[in-house]
C-alpha cells in the first residue's frame, strides 16, 4: 500500500514592535505546521508571551476555513484569549492575486488582581493585493487577523510582505505594518503600533 505524505513547514522571525502596551521591542517567534494544523509562539522579552493554534480547512482550490484559539500572558498582569473564525478566498492570474476573509473573534480578558473577567465580540476583515514575480512575491494588506497583533479586540492592521523563495524549500521574507488603535469608538484614526519582522520558513513533504 502507498502511504500518503503530508506536507510540513518550520519557521523562525526576529522582530522590533513598538506599541503604546509594550516596552520591550524585539521579540521573536516560532512557528511549525503538518498538513492542517499549525503551533505559533512569540516571546516578548520577559513582558508578553504568545502561544496560537491554528486549522486550515482547504475547499477547493480557493476557499479556506480558518480555525484559531490564541493566548496572550502578561507576567504578574494577566492576560487574554481569543477563538476565532474565517471564511477566507485567494485567487490567482499569472503575476497577479487578490484574497479577501470575513469571520469573527470572541475574547476573555482576565488580570491578576481580582478584577472581573471582560468578553468581546469583534469582526474580522482582511483584503490581500499581491504581485508575483518568479521567486519573489510581494504583498500589501488590510487585516484583522495578523497572527503577531492578536488582541482582545481584534483591530485593523495594514503593511506589506516581501518574500523571496530559494530553490524547492526555503524562503525568507520580510513584512513591515502599522496597527490602528481603536476604531468604533475614537472618532479619529490613530496609529497604536508599528513593527518590522524579518522571517526564514522551510516547507518539505513527511512519506
Amino acid at each position: 500500500m502507498a502511504l500518503g505524505a503530508a506536507s510540513f513547514s518550520a519557521g523562525v522571525v526576529a522582530g522590533y514592535r513598538e506599541s503604546l502596551s509594550t516596552t520591550v521591542p524585539y521579540n521573536f517567534e516560532a512557528e511549525m505546521s503538518i498538513s492542517d494544523f499549525s503551533l505559533w509562539a512569540r516571546l516578548q522579552g520577559n513582558e508578553r508571551i504568545d502561544l496560537s493554534l491554528e486549522y486550515d480547512m482547504r475547499v477547493g482550490s480557493t476557499i479556506e476555513h480558518v480555525f484559531n484559539v490564541h493566548s496572550a500572558f502578561y507576567p504578574s498582569l494577566g492576560g487574554f484569549a481569543t477563538l476565532e473564525y474565517e471564511f477566507t478566498q485567494q485567487f490567482r492570474w499569472d503575476f497577479f492575486s487578490l484574497g479577501y476573509g470575513l469571520g469573527a473573534q470572541a475574547g476573555l480578558w482576565w488580570d491578576s488582581f481580582g478584577g472581573d473577567p471582560r468578553l468581546s465580540l469583534s469582526p474580522v476583515i482582511d483584503a490581500e493585493l499581491g504581485f508575483h514575480f518568479g521567486p519573489v512575491d510581494l504583498i500589501g494588506y488590510l487585516t484583522m487577523d495578523h497572527k503577531a497583533e492578536r488582541e482582545w479586540k481584534a483591530l485593523p492592521v495594514i503593511g506589506t510582505t516581501l518574500s523571496w523563495r530559494i530553490g524547492g524549500h526555503s524562503t525568507i521574507y520580510a513584512d513591515a505594518y502599522f496597527k490602528m488603535a481603536e476604531y468604533l469608538m475614537d472618532p479619529r484614526t490613530m496609529v497604536s503600533g508599528w513593527a518590522v519582522r524579518i522571517g526564514y520558513v522551510y516547507r518539505g513533504r513527511i512519506v
